[in-house]
Order: C-alpha cells, then sequence, then structure tokens
C-alpha cells in the first residue's frame, strides 16, 4: 500500500493468524470510539504534499463491524473529501480494532489549513486540525518544482513507552521528525534528545545515535540515558521510569546536533514522584474529539498488542 504498510508486513502477517484464530468481541458502551493519536501520525506524507491514509487503530471499537471513514475538512471545516473504510477489522484485541481503508484512499494537500475528522458509525471519533505550509521553490529552470511541510500534531506530540523486561523500566520516547526539518537539499543530519528537570539536563540520548533520514517525517524511537560522554558510552546507565517520575518540571528537546537548532520542545510535569497526565489523555475529556488514547501499538511486536503510553506535549498545547 504505502511505504510503512510495507514495513509493516511481519505484523500483517501475525494479523492474519490472529484473526484467523479468532479475535475478542469488542463492545463498549460505557466509552465512545477515538481513533489512536499514533497511527494517524505513522500516516505517509510527502514534500509534494501527498498524504496516504494508512490502516487505523480505534480505541473503544464498535463490536461486529464499523462504519467508518475519514473526512478531509477545510480551515472553515467545510468537507473536501471523504474516504472510507473497509466495515470489517483486520484484527481486534481488548478493546482495539484496526481498520483498512478502502483502495486508493490518498489526497494531495495544496498550502493552507486543515484537518482529519474520523467517524465512526455515523458520529465524529477523532479530529485532527493540522497546516501545510510552504517549504522550498526550485530556482532551477531545469529542476523545477516546490515542496511543502505538514505542521500540526507530528511538531507537538510526543510520548514515552517502558520497557517491562528491565527492572529499571527504561525509558523511550517516540516522536516524529524528518527531512522536513532539515534545509533544502538536505536528507541526513545527526541529532540528539535531551531531557531537563527543573533546568538541569538529567538525562539524553546516546550520543553517537540518532539521525534524521531522507524519510519527510517518521517516527523515531530513543532510549534515555544518564549523562555520559561519548567515551563512556558503552557503559551508559538507563533512565527509567522511577527517575522520569521524581518532581519537578521537565522538558525535552530533539536539537540538531550540527548546529544547536532545537527542532522539538516538549514539557510535562512529576509531582509526588508520579507523572502528571495530558488532560487530553484522561478518559472522558471534552469534546471527545480532542481525546488521546493513552496507549500505542507496540512497535516491532509480532502480534497486535498495545501498551502504556505518555504523552507529551509542545509549551504551547
Amino acid at each position: 500500500m504505502f511505504g510503512k504498510a510495507i514495513r509493516d508486513l511481519g505484523l500483517i502477517g501475525a494479523i492474519a493468524l490472529a484473526t484467523a484464530l479468532g479475535a475478542p468481541t469488542l463492545g463498549h458502551a460505557q466509552n465512545q470510539p477515538s481513533v489512536t493519536l499514533q497511527s494517524v501520525l505513522d500516516m505517509d506524507v510527502y514534500e509534494s504534499g501527498f498524504m496516504g491514509f494508512d490502516y487505523t487503530d480505534v480505541a473503544f471499537a464498535p463490536a461486529g463491524t464499523a462504519a467508518a471513514s475519514i473526512r478531509v475538512l477545510g480551515g472553515s471545516g467545510q468537507q473536501i473529501a471523504e474516504f472510507g473504510y473497509f466495515p470489517n477489522y483486520k484484527v481486534t484485541a481488548a478493546v482495539f480494532g484496526r481498520l483498512q481503508p478502502e483502495n486508493h484512499s490518498e489526497f494531495t494537500f495544496q498550502t493552507g489549513d486543515y484537518a482529519l475528522e474520523f467517524v465512526v458509525n455515523g458520529t465524529a471519533a477523532t479530529r485532527v486540525p493540522f497546516s501545510v505550509v510552504a517549504k522550498s521553490t526550485s530556482d532551477d529552470p531545469f529542476n523545477p518544482g516546490s515542496t511543502v511541510r505538514f505542521v500540526g500534531p507530528w511538531q507537538k506530540w510526543a510520548y514515552f513507552t517502558f520497557e517491562e523486561s528491565n527492572d529499571v523500566l527504561p525509558a523511550s520516547v517516540t516522536f516524529w521528525a524528518g527531512a522536513s526539518d532539515m534545509p533544502p537539499g538536505q536528507i541526513r543530519g545527526p541529532i540528539l534528545t535531551k531531557l531537563k528537570r527543573n533546568g538541569e539536563v538529567v538525562a539524553h540520548s546516546k550520543i553517537s545515535t540518532g539521525m534524521l533520514d531522507h524519510e519527510w517525517l517518521r517516527a523515531h524511537k530513543t532510549l534515555l540515558f544518564h549523562p555520559h560522554d561519548q567515551k563512556t558510552e558503552p557503559n551508559a546507565k538507563y533512565f527509567g521510569k522511577s527517575d522520569l517520575s521524581q518532581t519537578g518540571d521537565y522538558v525535552l528537546t530533539v536539537e540538531m546536533k550540527e548546529t544547536g537548532e532545537v527542532i522539538r520542545s516538549f514539557a510535562f510535569q512529576a509531582a509526588n514522584n508520579q507523572l502528571v497526565p495530558n488532560p487530553r489523555t484522561v478518559l472522558g475529556y471534552q469534546p471527545h474529539t480532542d481525546y488521546i488514547p493513552s496507549r500505542v501499538i507496540q512497535r516491532g511486536a509480532s502480534s497486535y498488542a498495545f501498551q502504556e503510553a505518555f504523552w507529551i506535549a509542545a509549551p504551547s498545547e
């Protein structure tokens, strides 16, 4: 289907097996369906303004089948296009169901303000606003053209997950970035992720790893470690969930190593040695279309499974 779908072929094989063996029955009258933000941000976007709609995970998915669609809305809320999903889930797990868009579900955006609205059984479940802005225009008469950037939740949201198999529960952060964050013509660049508590650096990614590559915008997952230099990097200690939960005000940044430019910044708090969730990730948040489920699919897993995520937002959110 698209690049992400190709990368997920192993998972899809597991999904087919799970479906054949029989999946849990869905049905959650107490909670309304909500599309996971992770599956929205994982959809492929390109410098031309093209977006390919891909597999979409729904929390509190209706039992049986779902009549669902994606609506492309303009800046004033007018509907520009609509694309349907096949009614049967590809697979289910607990309260989650995965929907597959019908064939040729894709759209090329011009510059402007938009929103994706996900409709499930006739009701808007999730709405994701964003903008498409001009990035560069070629002045080469033999190679004309222009590029655009997608601006919105890709820059505003990231999440932590914790490796349950390790005693210290190492903290990993996932954010979205890519070639669209670099100067025109540059397709690779080293990055460093830093975490500050009350203004002091308490963790960062490994100094010798971390790279933006040619993909325009994609998910990057990185482990955090206690501060270290490159010489001691092989013995760097994991920064764990208990470290992250120490009371304080936190800021996590992603910067270009060569220039020091900060391309992502997120803020959150811990109080009484517990992480304080963003209000939008708390069940019952209103308006419901802005609610963000606090679960994400386990990347690289051989089955359709979800894990707890602690979502963090840009300071302006």
